[in-house]
């Protein structure tokens, strides 16, 4: 057996638990966070009822202090960790130090939509053995335009059939739109500090395993797309792969031997799936990664569908080669 995630201690807090932990973990950026302090307070259930806290991971030329108690004005809680934990050490602490019931993670550049947390509540109600509560979410570009809307997770409404495969097929769902449970997060453990671009995957999958999921057809949250998002950084540096590659040798290892076989099936379709169309834009920036990444898909799932899409990539790189030759200036 491998590595096991970070273990997280139960919340021990003498007073009355709130229902909500919003945990808004930040690092070095305020362009955005302004919104996303003021769509969570646009929708305040109060102290009793909400926790809401920033945890920056120690930041030095952003004053996130100061703005924490200009927009907050004492209602949200803001820590700043002695050094920085990295990326996966600062989600860990914010489970950490959330006292709610339930948890719902926050980045620094994602915002809810008035409801969020009244729809998610409702599910709380509807469905009381659920441990994971998402939504769709809309995803925005860095000027503000709606680019698209996630799939849904199920038809309707409700508890999600089969909801580990379905986690397995497609990570359609961004840490805005999930709400989990915190003695959930205690049971599978904290996000794994080994993994950088499918930390998030890599955890629904496990909560998936041993959770029921409850779906929101509505897109309440919104996720926003831009190049200076760690996941960005991650595909044009093609790490991504490497990071897939090890997340799928964990899920392996930590899902139950009765599913394993199939679900790891799924996951590794999708996992080629996502390579190659990252590559697909990629090709138009850096073609000189694409050769590699080909192969990394190659190696995820090496049937005819994958190799089918290499080659029509490759054809369409040739092809967008010859058309520039042709195009250049005359002798």
């Amino acid at each position: 057996m491998g590595q096991q995630p970070p273990a997280i201690k139960p919340c021990v807090s003498a007073t009355p638990r709130p229902l909500f932990s919003v945990m808004i973990p930040t690092y070095e950026r305020t362009e955005h966070l302004a919104e996303t302090l003021r769509s969570v307070l646009a929708q305040d259930l109060g102290p009793a009822v909400m926790q809401i806290a920033v945890l920056d991971n120690n930041s030095q030329n952003a004053d996130v202090a100061g703005m924490v108690r200009e927009i907050g004005g004492g209602r949200i809680e803001f820590h700043r960790h002695a050094q920085n934990l990295g990326m996966v050490g600062n989600l860990n602490a914010c489970i950490e130090a959330a006292r709610g019931e339930w948890v719902h993670i926050l980045h620094d550049d994602d915002f809810v939509a008035t409801g969020f947390y009244q729809a998610l509540r409702a599910g709380m109600e509807a469905s009381p053995d659920a441990g994971v509560l998402c939504c769709r979410c809309r995803y925005l570009d860095s000027a503000g335009r709606i680019m698209g809307v996630s799939p849904p997770e199920a038809r309707a409404r409700g508890l999600v059939d089969d909801g580990l495969w379905r986690m397995a097929r497609g990570n359609f769902l961004q840490f805005c739109s999930v709400v989990v449970r915190r003695s959930a997060y205690e049971q599978v453990g904290g996000f794994d500090p080994t993994l950088r671009y499918v930390i998030d995957a890599e955890m629904w999958v496990r909560l998936a395993a041993r959770f029921r999921v409850r779906f929101e057809p509505e897109a309440l949250a919104t996720y926003r797309v831009h190049a200076l998002s760690a996941t960005h950084k991650l595909i044009m540096s093609s790490e991504d792969c490497t990071d897939i590659a090890r997340g799928l040798v964990l899920m392996g290892e930590r899902l139950p031997a009765e599913s394993a076989a199939r679900v790891m099936r799924a996951a590794r379709a999708y996992a080629a799936d996502l390579v190659l169309q990252h590559t697909r834009v990629m090709s138009d920036i850096d073609p000189r990664g694409v050769p590699a990444r080909l192969r990394w898909a190659v190696r995820f799932d090496p049937g005819v569908r994958t190799w089918w899409r290499c080659g029509r990539l490759t054809w369409r790189m040739l092809r967008r080669g010859l058309l520039n030759q042709r195009k250049g200036p005359r002798a």
